[in-house]
C-alpha cells in the first residue's frame, strides 16, 4: 500500500506547477483584456461626462471686464473699413429698435468675412454651461477652411473643421467636413493608453455633444457673426432690450468694439440676460463672445452661460484636404 501510495504522489505531483502556471498565465489573459475593457469604458467617459470641473467651488464666474487701453499715446480712431465704423452709440440709440444698425453690420461682417477669409488656424478657449452646469475652460487648436461653391461639385470646397484639445481631454482630435465621411465626425480619445480606437459619431449625438452647447459644424468666426445675425433677428420681437457700444477695448493683443446686448426682464422667450460681442476692428472679425444668464437674486452678480475667444489667428494659410484627413501623419489617430 505505501508503494502505491508512494507511486501515486510520485506520479501526480509533477502536474500542480504546471497547473498553477496555466491558472497564473490565465489571469494574466483575463487582466489583459479587463485592462482593454477598462481603457474603452473610461474613453468613453471622457465623451460623455467631460463636466469633471476643476474647481467646483463657484458655479457663478466672475464677470471679467477687460479695461479699455490705457495707454497714454491715444489710439487712433477705428479704421473706416472696419465693419464697426457704421455704427455709433447715437445711431444705436435713435434706432427703431436697437438691435437693428446691429444685425445690418452683422450681415456686412459676413460678406466681409466670406469675402476675405478662405481659412484659418487659431487657438479656442472657452467654458459653458452645460445643463445647469459650469465645464471646465478648453483650450482647443482648431483649423478652419471655408465653403466655395463651384458649379463642379468636384471642385467645390466644403466647409472642413479639425480640433484637437491642448489641456482637458488633451490630445483628443476630432475632424468633420462637410458632405463627406457620411457626414460623420471622426474622433479618437486623448493621447496615451486611452487613445484605442477612431469613433465615428453623429455630429449632433450625445457623444459628441458631451460637454458642448453647439455641434461642431457651428463653430469659427463665420459662424458666429452668422449666429449674432439670428439672435439678434429674434430679439426684435422684444423692446425690452438696451445696446452698449465701447470702442478701443483690448482683448489680447487686439483692439476691439464690445458690444454688449442686455434683456433686463427675465422671459422665457430670452436666452440670455447679457451677451458681449467683441470685433477686432483692424483684422474685422468677431474674436470673442460671452453671454450670461440673470442673477439668482436682484442686484446679484450675472451667471456665466458661455464664453469663447480666438487667440493666435492665422488667416489664409492654404489648408487643404490633407488638414482634414484623419490619416495625416501628423494627426494622432490610432489604426490610420
Amino acid at each position: 500500500m505505501n508503494e502505491k501510495a508512494l507511486a501515486n504522489k510520485e506520479s501526480t505531483s509533477p502536474t500542480a506547477p504546471a497547473k498553477r502556471i496555466a491558472m497564473f498565465g490565465w489571469l494574466i489573459r483575463l487582466a489583459a483584456v479587463a485592462a482593454i475593457l477598462l481603457g474603452l469604458l473610461t474613453l468613453l467617459s471622457s465623451y460623455l461626462d467631460s463636466a469633471t470641473n476643476e474647481s467646483d467651488s463657484s458655479e457663478i464666474e466672475p464677470v471679467v471686464i477687460i479695461e479699455p487701453s490705457n495707454s497714454e499715446t491715444p489710439l487712433a480712431p477705428v479704421p473706416i473699413s472696419s465693419i464697426t465704423s457704421c455704427i455709433d452709440q447715437q445711431l444705436i440709440d435713435d434706432a427703431e429698435h436697437p438691435l437693428m444698425p446691429l444685425i445690418e453690420m452683422a450681415q456686412h461682417g459676413a460678406d466681409v468675412v466670406t469675402r476675405n477669409v478662405k481659412d484659418y488656424t487659431a487657438i479656442i478657449t472657452k467654458r459653458v454651461r452645460v445643463g445647469g452646469k459650469l465645464q471646465p475652460e478648453h483650450k482647443i487648436m482648431c483649423k478652419i477652411r471655408h465653403a466655395v461653391a463651384h458649379e463642379d461639385q468636384d471642385k467645390a470646397i466644403p466647409f472642413s473643421v479639425y480640433t484637437k484639445f491642448l489641456n482637458v481631454k488633451k490630445g483628443q482630435e476630432a475632424i468633420w467636413v462637410e458632405n463627406r465621411n457620411e457626414n460623420k465626425l471622426i474622433a479618437h480619445g486623448p493621447s496615451g493608453l486611452l487613445n484605442l480606437v477612431t469613433l465615428r459619431l453623429d455630429p449632433t449625438g450625445g457623444m459628441a455633444m458631451s460637454g458642448n452647447r453647439y455641434p461642431i459644424m457651428s463653430i469659427g468666426m463665420l459662424n458666429l457673426v452668422k449666429k449674432m445675425i439670428e439672435k439678434g433677428t429674434a430679439d426684435l420681437n422684444h423692446d425690452d432690450c438696451e445696446v452698449v457700444l465701447t470702442r478701443n477695448v483690448q482683448v489680447g493683443d487686439a483692439r476691439c468694439t464690445r458690444i454688449e446686448i442686455i434683456h433686463e426682464e427675465k422671459s422665457d422667450q430670452l436666452e440670455y440676460h447679457k451677451a458681449e460681442i467683441y470685433i477686432d476692428d483692424d483684422r474685422n472679425l468677431p474674436i470673442a463672445f460671452r453671454s450670461y444668464l440673470w442673477p439668482e437674486k436682484p442686484g446679484g452678480r450675472p451667471i456665466l452661460l458661455e464664453r469663447y475667444s480666438y487667440s493666435d489667428i492665422e488667416l489664409n494659410v492654404g489648408l487643404d484636404d490633407s488638414d482634414f484627413d484623419p490619416a495625416n501623419e501628423a494627426y494622432d489617430y490610432p489604426g490610420m
